[in-house]
């Protein structure tokens, strides 16, 4: 069961670095009492037959299962932003990728938290694969940006744990 959004984020990131992508794009905003998520890929995408399924708890692509046992991220989602009173878009195409597109009212009582987005990141960063994650935050008038590919050139193997506690150490003194 998801318990924060980053849970969302982590679920989602996750299936695009599943379905190949090699360019994943997080934008997370919070304002105006609104957390919106993008999540772009360049991964293999969905044909709309497979878009209007992937919301139906009892749908899983078949080529996942050797990946996972469960295939419930979406649903869990679809149901968190219906209970709070949010909203779910889904855009994709056939080889060329996705974008899902939600938000929480953060004044709905069952939005649920934001979680750690700084172990969210770093884990997300660390996954296994040949991809770039960039991660773009806004906060009323803030802004801060860093992908994958500059830690890794800033930081070279990012699997240590010195290159590890650097890096939490700029997530800490970067996120918003």
């Amino acid at each position: 069961m998801h318990h924060t959004i980053c849970d969302y984020i982590t679920d989602i990131t996750q299936n695009s670095i599943e379905a190949g992508a090699s360019l994943i794009s997080i934008d997370f905003k919070d304002s105006n009492n609104i957390i919106e998520v993008i999540i772009t890929d360049n991964g293999k995408g969905m044909d709309e037959e497979t878009i209007k399924k992937v919301l139906d708890p009892f749908y899983t692509d078949s080529d996942k299962k050797h990946e996972r046992d469960v295939g419930l991220g979406l649903p869990f989602l679809a149901q968190g932003i219906q209970q709070s009173q949010g909203e779910i878009y889904i855009q994709s195409e056939k080889d060329k990728g996705t974008t899902i597109k939600f938000s929480f009212n953060t004044k709905n009582i069952d939005t649920p938290p934001i979680g750690d987005k700084i172990i969210t990141y770093l884990s997300l960063i660390n996954f296994p694969g040949e991809f770039n994650l960039a991660i773009q935050e806004y906060k009323e008038t803030e802004k801060t940006s860093f992908s994958k590919k500059e830690l890794v050139e800033a930081l070279g193997d990012i699997n240590t744990s010195e290159s590890l506690s650097l890096l939490k150490k700029y997530l800490k003194d970067n996120i918003l």
